[in-house]
This record gives C-alpha cells, sequence and structure tokens, in this order.
C-alpha cells in the first residue's frame, strides 16, 4: 500500500509542470494508481485538480519567460507570434470567401447551355413560368 508521503510527492511534482505522466514517473509510481486515486479519494482529486491547475500556470509562465527571450534575441517567429497575438495592428486578416461554380455535364439537359452563375440566373429567368410557386416541390 502506498502511504500518504507517496500521494504528497507526486502532488508537489504536479505541482511543477501539470503533466501526470512526468509527475508518476518521478514518484515510481504508475498512471494507472494515480487514476484510481483519483476515483477513490476525493480529497486527494481536490488537491490533485488543483496541483495539475498551479502546474500548468507554471508550465506556461516558464514558455513565456522562454518566447521573451526568444523575442529579445530578435527571433522573427517569436516575434511575429507576439505581436499577431497582442496587437490588434498585427492580427492576421482573415477574408472569408465563396466561389460558386457550375460545370455542366455533356449530355445535362437541366443545364440548357449554361456554363456560369449567370447564364444560369438568366436560364431561369427564361423558364420562369416553369418553375414551381415557392414552397412547392418541382412536378416530376
Amino acid at each position: 500500500m502506498i502511504d500518504a508521503e507517496t500521494k504528497s510527492k507526486l502532488l508537489t511534482e504536479l505541482e511543477k509542470y501539470g503533466n501526470v505522466y512526468y509527475a508518476c514517473n518521478r514518484v515510481g509510481i504508475a498512471r494507472a494508481t494515480y487514476y484510481r486515486w483519483l476515483k477513490e479519494d476525493s480529497t486527494f482529486k481536490r488537491f490533485a485538480k488543483a496541483s495539475m491547475k498551479m502546474g500548468r500556470d507554471n508550465l506556461c509562465d516558464a514558455a513565456e519567460h522562454s518566447l521573451a527571450l526568444l523575442v529579445k534575441d530578435k527571433d522573427f517567429h517569436s516575434i511575429t507570434y507576439v505581436l499577431g497575438h497582442n496587437s490588434p495592428r498585427y492580427k492576421p486578416k482573415r477574408e472569408n470567401r465563396v466561389y460558386i461554380e457550375h460545370r455542366t455535364v455533356s449530355g445535362d439537359s437541366n443545364s440548357g447551355g449554361a456554363q456560369n452563375i449567370t447564364d444560369l440566373v438568366k436560364l431561369a429567368l427564361q423558364n420562369k413560368s416553369t418553375l414551381p410557386p415557392s414552397g412547392q416541390a418541382p412536378a416530376p
């Protein structure tokens, strides 16, 4: 049986990096044991959740520090990342474009020779009398 000291060591390791695999390896227990403790021990589960959050926050702090060092060293990709995520002036512009293309299949009698959307609209206007009223299905 594993004692409370081992659980405490595991929680300490979780606080460092927020990674179950890493913490279990450092303490010398199987991940299955960790997950069994979560199921069986509500107090441990509460502390583990808090330790994981702290560990992930610590890891993010370390990553931000490393990123800041790269920016200081004038790493172009790091500078682009920081500016693109922190300044509206440098955020990538996103444009939504929709292209509609109609292709006729040889022998397609429905197209009437239409080659693009403009031709289809003209064809529809010419055949307006054959179209069913709105909301009704076309005749078979």
